[in-house]
């Protein structure tokens, strides 16, 4: 609508241009004929006795002329309006041809932007209708797909349940082999027991003797040490002098039970219980373990005191031992 208005509004000057150079050429046109008509050449003079005749004549005709004049001035008037009238309805026509051509050009393009859409629309229509194909054939992949996948489910259900029956049926063979194992040992003789807890028992007691040989042997060293460091300590002061002797006496009487108890054990009846002896001897561990840590205690606040230069080498003994002593411990 609006270039329609625009195109209107440039035609009206130019319709307006051309009808007033047609209007004065028209009314130049009427305008000659009246002043040729009225300049028409004067009658050849007559004779005096027609004169007055003539006079009367000519009188009457320039009567009839004006009015004739004055008839046609009204009949150019009437021309000129009905020229004008005619104008105007030219004008009017060609006003109406031009928004009728200037809706018809509007009409054009929007059948031709309509043609566009329908165009568009028709791809959109065929991109549709191949993405539905698209869609379809992802869909029956995919049913394929879980098909597929339901029969792999499906064989390795079955492969389980089939390799969980091999080992129950293997499960089953060997336990059928054992207890056929064990009817034939129980068929084959009822002593192998006894004398087996025999064997365990003499192992257990062949055991317990190399500990207590070790621990004499651990305590030997542990006495020659004491022994170094009393040497040591003797040349400090008297106190240090009488804390040795107290030690050495403590550990005099440590060995001699000790030794004691080791020949005793030795002498004693293979046929004891194992609990007992297990018992026994894990008591006289923990006493030998608190005085030996007893001793250590009073060893080392008087290293720590005189003997600086000598911590190192005796602290690496007495790591060792007490590895040793928690080996013997934890057996």
């Amino acid at each position: 609508m609006e270039i329609s208005s625009y195109k209107m509004q440039i035609m009206k000057p130019i319709v307006v241009k051309a009808g007033i150079p047609l209007a004065v050429t028209l009314a130049g046109f009427i305008v000659a004929k009246i002043v040729a008509r009225g300049s028409s050449p004067p009658a050849t003079s007559s004779p005096p006795s027609k004169t007055q005749a003539n006079v009367k004549k000519t009188d009457s005709c320039e009567i009839l002329t004006d009015d004739h004049s004055q008839e046609k001035s009204c009949e150019l008037h009437e021309e000129i309006l009905g020229l004008k009238c005619k104008i105007q309805d030219f004008q009017s026509r060609q006003w109406r041809l031009e928004t009728r051509f200037l809706l018809y050009q509007e009409s054009k393009e929007q059948e031709i932007a309509l043609m566009e859409l329908h165009h568009k629309f028709m791809l959109e229509i065929n991109r549709v209708e191949l993405l539905h194909r698209e869609i379809t054939l992802l869909e029956s992949e995919k049913q394929r797909f879980d098909n597929i996948v339901s029969e792999c489910l499906e064989i390795l259900r079955l492969f389980g349940n089939k390799i969980e029956l091999e080992t129950r049926d293997d499960c089953a063979r060997l336990m059928k082999d054992e207890k056929d194992e064990l009817s034939t040992k129980s068929e084959a003789g009822g002593e192998t027991p006894k004398i087996e807890n025999e064997k365990q028992v003499t192992c257990e007691l062949d055991r317990l003797y190399k500990d207590e040989s070790t621990e004499v042997k651990e305590l030997m060293y542990l006495r020659w040490l004491n022994a170094s460091l009393r040497h040591e300590q003797l040349t400090n002061s008297q106190e240090q002098e009488e804390e040795h002797k107290e030690i050495e006496h403590n550990f005099e009487e440590f060995v001699s039970d000790r030794e004691l108890s080791v020949y005793d054990g030795r002498q004693s009846d293979s046929n004891l219980s194992l609990v007992d002896q297990k018992h026994h001897h894990q008591s006289k561990r923990r006493k030998l373990f608190e005085k030996f840590r007893r001793w250590v205690e009073k060893e080392k606040h008087v290293k720590n005191k005189c003997f600086q230069g000598q911590s190192k080498t005796n602290d690496g003994a007495k790591e060792a031992y007490f590895s040793s002593r928690k080996s013997c411990s934890s057996v």
